[in-house]
């Protein structure tokens, strides 16, 4: 993925945007209800949306008073290390010396916040008939598949979806999207416990070498693709 910030960078924007407060003491920010809503019941937020609070070791991050990060959190073999929330709101790390997700549960106290390790998602892919189906194709073949996990190709992968039609013997196989679908496609298809927000919306790559790569690949299983002009 391209445009990433340094560690230090990261670090100081944490530090920035999510200040500490204590553990007991009265929350910045709070859900209230909206009296200017035509919707009944409708809350907005009021106050502060971000804060950090200590843990012994730990370190919370809080988002709209939900715990959304936490860093320095005591993994399973007793080390330390950063767990975040994918976009579909579940738990996660980085496996030791690996580039794959492991996703679990974690238990907040006032001495600690633990990581365990829990059930891993699961993709099955599509089946493939006569009705020209991308992602059934991409999913059961092993050239692409090793070729995405190379994040370059995945960002370009993710590119070309967003911007490309693409047709498999004069028939529609696969239309651009906003982002999401074509986000969530190349998360399972890479089968590294990704979900769509580690693309959409900060990734794509228009390096041209990387899409005349994906676009090669595509067409050597028979795939045709025609740029979106809207």
């Amino acid at each position: 993925m391209t445009n990433k910030l340094s560690d230090e960078e990261h670090q100081a924007s944490l530090e920035k945007n999510f200040p500490f407060i204590e553990q007991n003491a009265a929350l910045p920010g709070r859900w209230v209800s909206d009296p200017l809503s035509p919707i009944p019941g409708r809350k907005t937020w009021h106050g502060q949306k971000h804060w950090s609070t200590r843990h012994g070791d730990a370190v919370v991050r809080w988002g709209l008073g939900e715990p959304c990060r936490i860093d320095f959190a005591l993994y399973p073999d007793q080390t330390r290390g950063v767990v975040q929330k994918n976009g579909y709101g579940r738990w996660r790390r980085l496996a030791k010396n690996a580039r794959n997700w492991v996703h679990g549960t974690i238990q907040i106290n006032a001495a600690d916040v633990v990581f365990r390790d829990g059930e891993q998602p699961i993709y099955t892919p599509p089946e493939i008939t006569s009705v020209p189906n991308l992602e059934a194709e991409l999913a059961h073949d092993s050239w692409f598949l090793e070729a995405l996990q190379d994040d370059d190709f995945a960002d370009s992968t993710y590119e070309v979806l967003k911007r490309f039609h693409l047709y498999r013997g004069g028939l529609p196989g696969w239309r651009p999207t906003s982002g999401g679908s074509a986000a969530r496609l190349v998360a399972d298809l890479r089968g590294l416990g990704e979900c769509f927000s580690d693309w959409h919306p900060w990734g794509g790559s228009r390096d041209e070498a990387h899409l005349r790569s994906v676009l090669a690949h595509l067409a050597r299983i028979g795939w045709e693709a025609k740029e979106d002009q809207e």
